[in-house]
């Protein structure tokens, strides 16, 4: 059986910074409390977790119909950020 994947869906911010080779840009974590959590529970539940940034890919907003940022994509649903809807809905795919 394969482990269900728990991607969370928001925007990412980015930083420029002076380096010894010009100019970097680094991804920044506008929210890391919320990834912290989601990631969290998808590890507990053994799922694998990944993350979706809407700045890179924001056709994913329109092709899965999300009303509300961040959101959470289990198999093909989205979900709200609430740890028993995010727990229950792993469970579910798992079987």
């Amino acid at each position: 059986m394969a482990r269900p994947e728990v991607k969370l869906i928001k925007e990412m911010g980015y930083e420029r910074i002076d380096c010894t080779c010009g100019m970097a840009v680094l991804p920044k974590d506008p929210s890391p409390e919320i990834t912290r959590i989601v990631k969290k529970i998808a590890i507990e539940e053994g799922a694998k977790f990944s993350i979706i940034d809407t700045s890179l890919h924001p056709e994913i907003i329109s092709q899965f119909d999300i009303k509300e940022l961040p959101a959470v994509m289990i198999g093909k649903n989205t979900y709200r950020i609430e740890e028993n809807t995010i727990r229950s809905a792993i469970r579910k795919e798992k079987i």
